[in-house]
């Protein structure tokens, strides 16, 4: 009689962040790899080294899990994303190199897995006025092969800025260019960048307007294009930037109807996404119709308090 076949039904699989360093490499002195594996720490670093015979040094391991009692599990990109945005870490180009030492790692690792560093953010929840506004739009840009338009009616307190964030993530959207008449909200759309976005995902948010610097989290172009030629080019991973600028200052440019050589940039990408915000103010005119004429994008989304003027004049379809 054949014995029974025994069948392992599942595995149970404990994702791991892991950091180690390689004893009498010159060019790695200072250096530590940080890497994120589903099976065993040990064997996963073997194979990044056993074939080219280098003596690894295992600085520490830990759960990929968050310990503020939530239960969510990450891999390591917000973490790294952590020590670059958030903790200034140097990074070798194109690799999980980072140039800090074993225990700054750690401290650095444990403040971003417990939530309690002020740099590392907060999670979400969308209330359920803005996940249908979300997700009647993500059904809008499917039917429409990722292009069109959308308006949002952003009455008070709706959380738009928030939600913009939440659509953008949904959309897998890599370029986003918000543009509003009036600059001071930048402070509304940069804190909940930094707050909720910026320490979790592979975003920065840009502007090269002079009344945004020094303001916490805004870096140039050029400041970003050096940041996402330090990052590993893998599929899941894209750099993204979130550019902001003030209407004025984008009808200023002779790339769109003005008088200065400026924002070139903006002209040249393809952006996945533009926003209008505060779309009822001196947005309806012919400057504004130019200059938007001249950013190439794909999907644009409408934010208004007070739609009713778009909704009258037939400029939005009921869907």
């Amino acid at each position: 009689m054949n014995s029974p076949v025994k069948i392992k039904s599942f595995q149970h699989v404990v994702p791991m962040i892991y950091a180690y360093n390689t004893p009498g490499i010159p060019y790695h002195e200072g250096w530590t790899k940080i890497g994120y594996t589903e099976r065993d720490v040990k064997t996963r670093i073997e194979e990044q080294t056993h074939t080219a015979g280098i003596k690894i040094r295992l600085v520490w391991q830990d759960n990929a899990m968050y310990k503020d009692g939530s239960g969510e599990y990450f891999d390591d990109h917000p973490f790294h994303n952590y020590l670059t945005n958030k903790k200034y870490i140097e990074r070798q180009p194109g690799t999980e190199w980072f140039k800090v030492g074993d225990n700054a790692s750690k401290t650095y690792f444990d403040e971003f897995a417990s939530r309690r560093s002020k740099e590392t953010g907060c999670s979400y929840t969308l209330r359920k006025e803005q996940e249908e506004a979300v997700q009647k739009t993500l059904r809008y840009i499917k039917a429409h092969n990722g292009e069109g338009r959308f308006l949002w009616n952003a009455k008070p307190r709706f959380g738009k800025t928030l939600t913009a964030y939440d659509l953008m993530r949904k959309m897998n959207a890599k370029k986003v260019l918000i543009v509003t008449n009036r600059p001071s909200i930048v402070n509304s759309w940069n804190d909940d960048f930094q707050k909720f976005i910026g320490w979790q995902t592979n975003y920065r948010f840009i502007s090269d307007s002079d009344s945004l610097k020094g303001h916490k989290g805004v870096i140039t172009h050029d400041e970003y294009k050096k940041w996402a030629a330090s990052q590993p080019a893998t599929p899941d991973n894209i750099p993204g930037q979130i550019a902001f600028e003030s209407l004025q200052g984008l009808k200023g440019s002779i790339y769109f109807g003005g008088n200065y050589d400026k924002l070139k940039w903006i002209r040249d990408l393809p952006w996945d996404m533009l926003i209008v915000d505060e779309a009822h103010e001196g947005v309806d005119t012919d400057k504004t119709d130019r200059a938007f004429d001249n950013i190439e994008r794909k999907f644009t989304l409408y934010l208004s308090g007070t739609p009713f003027k778009a909704l009258a004049n037939g400029q939005f379809s009921e869907d």
